[in-house]
């Protein structure tokens, strides 16, 4: 419930702030995800391309393989000079392929792979009786 009486200046001052808080915190998401994208292609530098996404005004898309599967996000153009070491695809490279309207097939394969590569360094440490987990 409103501390002030619906459509006041002070409740719609309210909203604003409210609207203004939560761009400054989805700008901040948005700027990580683009510092942890361009790490993760520096990671995979024989696979990172940057493509142009098909049916697109010019978007940018970060095309990966990884563990043997092909992923890819969008960038936005202001993220764009983060991805300097990132080679751009030529003409003929094929665009980006599809991972259905939401990505759900991106994300699981993505929680699959990081659960896979985290029984891997437990399966080592087991192994060599050293902790790679840093604990």
């Amino acid at each position: 419930m409103s501390a002030f009486p619906p459509g006041t200046d002070e409740e719609l001052a309210r909203w604003r702030q409210y609207v203004d808080s939560c761009d400054r915190e989805l700008s901040r998401v948005r700027r990580e995800r683009a510092h942890l994208l361009a790490w993760l292609a520096a990671l995979h530098p024989a696979s990172a391309v940057l493509t142009v996404d098909p049916g697109s005004e010019g978007v940018r898309r970060l095309r990966l393989v990884v563990g043997g599967w092909p992923m890819s996000w969008p960038l936005r153009s202001a993220d764009l000079p983060l991805f300097g070491h990132v080679r751009h695809a030529g003409p003929g490279t094929p665009p980006a392929p599809p991972h259905g309207d939401d990505g759900a097939d991106q994300e699981e394969w993505l929680r699959r792979h990081t659960q896979l590569l985290a029984l891997e360094g437990a399966v080592h440490s087991a192994l060599t009786g050293h902790d790679t987990t840093g604990h």
